[in-house]
């Protein structure tokens, strides 16, 4: 459940949501944000927990997993 939601312009291009979480056993706020891919456009939601603490380092963590290779693979 959200209680408050707030945009913040992302550098390169786009907008940054990031909103309170209610009842979230450990996160109280989340980001998300939309970007383009060559396959088209991709959703990315992230929850402000260590070492995530702010929208810059909920953008780093999404580039980082996105470069993790997968396991198993």
């Amino acid at each position: 459940m959200l209680r408050h939601l707030q945009l913040g312009p992302l550098r390169r291009h786009g907008w940054l949501l990031f909103f309170d979480l209610i009842g979230h056993p450990k996160a109280s706020t989340g980001y998300a944000w939309v970007y383009d891919t060559e396959a088209g456009s991709r959703t990315l939601a992230v929850l402000q927990l260590p070492p995530v603490i702010s929208p810059v380092t909920a953008v780093r963590a999404a580039i980082v997993g996105e470069l993790r290779p997968i396991e198993g693979n």
